[in-house]
């Protein structure tokens, strides 16, 4: 949606804040998910103020003692501000073309990519697997998983969702960023 309103320019050289009582609730995998994207606009980074679950993910993770700063004296070049309620669920076509799901529903599909950071986070493969229960893949439609973690990538073996995803004929690699760039893990 931020793609196709703003384009790939926009936030050339800017740090994007995410922010708003939608934003705020939502899990760290979601934020991630965000933050990473900020560089599809062009912007230098993506972040959010530290909040209490942005807090507690990083206790979790660390003994070191550490500061959140809020910048609570921070100035914005250019607010932003997107109706949540507006986003649809779009799809960036082999062409470049961003469009709604709905307009490419019935188009034959040869490849689908579930991973990274872009949608590689347990949630996300948790969500594939529902979906494709009782489904499988047919020749000549490929399905590849990258976790977006190494976590991401355990939380899916000790749950058994690995099992279904081989079952259901999905190649599920290990995390890594390569077909981003293009690389790697049988996207070439």
């Amino acid at each position: 949606h931020l793609l196709k309103a703003f384009g790939a320019e926009r936030f050339s050289g800017k740090i994007i804040e995410f922010t708003g009582p939608s934003v705020i609730n939502l899990p760290m995998s979601e934020r991630f998910k965000l933050c990473h994207f900020a560089a599809e606009l062009g912007a230098v980074a993506g972040i959010f103020s530290p909040d209490e679950r942005g807090i507690e993910y990083v206790k979790r993770r660390t003994n070191a003692t550490f500061d959140a700063l809020t910048g609570d004296d921070k100035t914005y070049s250019e607010p932003v501000r997107v109706n949540l309620n507006d986003v649809r669920v779009l799809v960036k076509t082999p062409d470049g073309a961003i469009r709604p799901v709905e307009e490419i529903k019935n188009q034959q599909v040869d490849s689908i990519f579930i991973g990274s950071d872009a949608g590689g986070y347990f949630d996300d493969i948790h969500l594939a697997v529902g979906l494709m229960r009782g489904k499988s893949v047919k020749h000549p439609l490929t399905l590849l998983i990258l976790p977006a973690t190494k976590g991401a990538y355990s939380k899916v073996v000790s749950q058994g969702l690995m099992n279904a995803l081989i079952q259901s004929g999905a190649n599920v690699a290990f995390p890594t960023m390569g077909p981003f760039i293009g690389r790697h893990t049988g996207v070439l």
